[in-house]
């Protein structure tokens, strides 16, 4: 109600509060748990809108797992759908298609970038993932903006696959996040993502946030750290379910 132009005082004063108490809950940081929830919600919203809006929290909750390899109950989807008034469409559904279905990893690529705050100042960092394997191919990073880094981590990328012992894939494509494209670092012809491919990228995002293991809450980590937490993601290969994501 506050934030709707009513007084501080007496939204505190009606629900027996004190007006300290109200600034000070107002100014506490989100918690892990309300992160998650809002990250869920976006993910929950895409596929509700893909779906044309007739998925419910059953479906939902099944492409959550099938596809993304995302672990939550359906009382937690169930509830942000609510939450966020959507709603299914009675009936069964057939099933769905997607850039993540029907394919063999190796046949579908994503850039993506982002800026990563760590102890000594934010990295750029550029990204080649496996939209179908959902795993890191390549990365490089660069202190400030430099237009040739998704070039090179392109080339890096190519470089890894030309090397690999089995050929490559047939009917491969290459496209770009949403984010990439509006930073204009995206060649001009670029072609933008589905969005199972932004859903791939902020998975891959979200748990390469995750303080490392001996990194102290709510500080980043040092940049030598965050080039191991790279190097040990690019190293894991094709994984058909997202590592160590908890029920909620």
């Amino acid at each position: 109600m506050a934030a709707q132009g009513f007084p501080a005082r007496r939204v505190a004063a009606l629900l027996h509060v004190s007006e300290s108490g109200y600034y000070a809950w107002r100014e506490r940081p989100a918690s892990d748990r309300d992160r998650r929830h809002a990250w869920l919600t976006r993910l929950i919203t895409d596929l509700h809108r893909q779906s044309g809006s007739s998925w419910g929290y059953r479906r939902i909750h099944e492409e959550l797992d099938r596809r993304l390899g995302i672990k939550v109950s359906h009382g937690t989807v169930e509830r942000l759908m609510r939450r966020s008034g959507l709603k299914g469409t009675p009936g069964r559904l057939p099933a769905a298609g997607g850039s993540g279905e029907c394919a063999r990893p190796g046949t579908r690529w994503i850039l993506d970038t982002a800026v990563c705050p760590t102890r000594e100042g934010d990295l750029c960092v550029a990204v080649v993932l496996d939209a179908v394997g959902r795993h890191l191919v390549s990365w490089r990073a660069t202190v400030a903006p430099d237009h040739g880094l998704l070039t090179r981590t392109l080339q890096a990328a190519l470089a890894r696959r030309a090397s690999a012992p089995v050929p490559a894939a047939p009917g491969f494509s290459c496209v770009f996040t949403a984010r990439t494209v509006a930073s204009g670092w995206a060649p001009p012809d670029a072609v933008r993502g589905e969005w199972y491919d932004h859903a791939v990228a902020e998975i891959f995002w979200e748990h390469v946030r995750r303080a490392p293991p001996g990194t102290a809450a709510g500080l980043p980590p040092p940049r030598p750290e965050l080039s191991r937490v790279l190097n040990r993601l690019a190293r894991q290969g094709p994984t058909r379910r997202e590592p160590k994501l908890p029920l909620l």
